[in-house]
């Protein structure tokens, strides 16, 4: 993040502080952004702040996380637990992802495991 200033700065420390507290997907990230009961980003500012932590995330690692919670609160397992995390109401993670989320369910993952 060497160079940012100002808003970059600031729009791109709220999505990394989104990314650990709520262990989004990409596409949850950028809905949380843009939403008007979240940040209010613009378009092109949520598309810029996740443009510039992408290539630093690991989105698998995100899926593993929110598996965890959504098997711990709601019980879910199997293909339950793969539609809510693809789910246009849940976390919107790819089908990939959720299913490598699901697959590896019981990996030991920490918070600091969603960086590349």
């Amino acid at each position: 993040m060497d160079g940012l200033t100002g808003n970059s700065l600031a729009q791109t420390k709220t999505a990394i502080s989104y990314l650990y507290t709520g262990h989004m997907s990409k596409q949850g990230l950028y809905d949380q952004l843009t939403s008007e009961y979240g940040s209010q980003m613009t378009v092109d500012e949520a598309n810029n702040a996740i443009n510039r932590i992408d290539p630093l995330v690991n989105w698998n690692n995100l899926a593993i996380l929110s598996a965890k919670s959504y098997r711990e609160t709601g019980n879910l397992t199997g293909q339950a637990l793969i539609d809510q995390l693809t789910s246009e109401y849940g976390s919107r993670f790819t089908p990939e992802q959720a299913q490598y989320g699901v697959l590896h369910i019981d990996d030991e993952v920490k918070s600091s495991a969603i960086w590349n």
